[in-house]
């Protein structure tokens, strides 16, 4: 698994004391983080045709040639993983990626759900599958999900993104393994892309 890990940032957040760097306040002159996005619209900050992301262009860049790269003999679609604390941009830097003209240009299907702290399986493999087919899914059953997901799945080139993974286990054991089970039926150039804050 490929790891695109945000150390510039982590460096910055974690040395700010002693870089001098301190958060803005509503008193300064400056507009706030927090300011910044209650005024704009986030679908703005991820428009396609925006071509940079100061500091990340080499990131996206790397990230992108990944996704069109040759993966010849994997099991599963390979998967890439943004890592990085939260605020660091992870979530924008995949948005950029997913909406790119070059990505969407070679990927008959493409989907994003949001995992954030959820541990079950079942319900993120039924919004996976909502995700990929555009309409709701209605079983419970996690045989049934991950089967109807295979077909849906089987002979195309996907990109799935997996934003906002808190943790690979549950309560089951390794939720990674569980929700990867469906992934082996597309194309063998298919992609994932995780956004984590778990270095494991």
């Amino acid at each position: 698994m490929t790891k695109i890990l945000l150390h510039r940032l982590e460096f910055l957040a974690g040395h700010k004391d002693i870089l001098g760097l301190r958060e803005a306040t509503r008193e300064d002159n400056h507009v706030t983080h927090s300011e910044l996005f209650n005024e704009i619209p986030f679908a703005t900050l991820v428009d396609e045709d925006e071509s940079v992301i100061y500091g990340r262009e080499l990131e996206k860049e790397e990230i992108i040639d990944f996704l069109l790269s040759d993966s010849d003999g994997e099991k599963h679609a390979p998967i890439i993983s943004i890592v990085g604390l939260g605020g660091m941009g992870k979530t924008t830097l995949a948005q950029q990626v997913f909406n790119h003209h070059r990505i969407k240009e070679q990927f008959e299907m493409k989907a994003w759900v949001c995992v954030t702290q959820a541990n079950d399986v079942v319900r993120l493999t039924r919004s996976i599958l909502e995700s990929f087919q555009s309409s709701a899914a209605y079983s419970e059953d996690m045989e049934i999900l991950q089967r109807q997901l295979q077909q849906r799945l089987m002979g195309k080139k996907y990109l799935l993104v997996l934003d906002d993974v808190w943790s690979s286990t549950n309560g089951n054991g390794n939720m990674r393994e569980q929700l990867l089970l469906p992934f082996n039926r597309g194309s063998s150039r298919s992609k994932i892309i995780v956004t984590t804050r778990d270095k494991e």
